[in-house]
């Protein structure tokens, strides 16, 4: 195993665990109390009848369904940035990339999983954008296209700016 292997492993399971015990402590609670009160909101009892209700209830619905499109869009920004890390460490060409891409994706998707775990709420717009983000390691991984047009601040912080837009 090369120091820069070494390096790139501990750098990124350093940053899995942190991400993961910040998301499972202090994140998911507040998702949970949002998906309470969604839940709570479209339960309500009103006198006007099954109008008034399927209103709300079709209102919470959108609101659950823009706020899991943010949350996976949050998320995958994980991905991409462990993408980014094995981008980052296997400039070389006596770099194994596919030992820096599993291990990564063990990482990212480790890491999302211990998230999504945590999460009590389990229906399907609060589960799908942890499996959404997992997904997203393997299908950006192979193509770095959606990640050019998603995620162009994520690549100038990572410091891969010149070589995924060369002039």
């Amino acid at each position: 195993m090369t120091f820069e292997f070494l390096k790139f492993i501990s750098y990124t399971a350093l940053w899995a665990w942190v991400l993961s015990d910040i998301v499972s402590r202090y994140a998911v609670p507040y998702i949970e109390r949002f998906f309470d009160a969604l839940d709570e909101m479209a339960n309500v009892n009103t006198d006007n009848g099954k109008g008034q209700y399927y209103f709300r209830k079709t209102i919470t619905v959108l609101i659950q369904i823009i706020f899991a499109i943010c949350l996976t869009y949050v998320m995958t920004s994980w991905s991409v940035w462990c993408i980014l890390r094995c981008v980052l460490y296997t400039q070389t060409p006596d770099v194994s990339r596919p030992l820096f891409f599993i291990t990564g994706g063990i990482c990212c998707v480790l890491s999302l999983g211990s998230a999504a775990r945590a999460t009590t709420h389990k229906n399907f717009l609060s589960v799908v954008p942890y499996v959404v983000a997992m997904g997203a390691f393997v299908v950006f991984s192979l193509n770095y296209e959606p990640i050019r047009k998603s995620f162009p601040w994520l690549i100038k912080f990572v410091g891969l700016y010149p070589l995924f837009f060369p002039e």
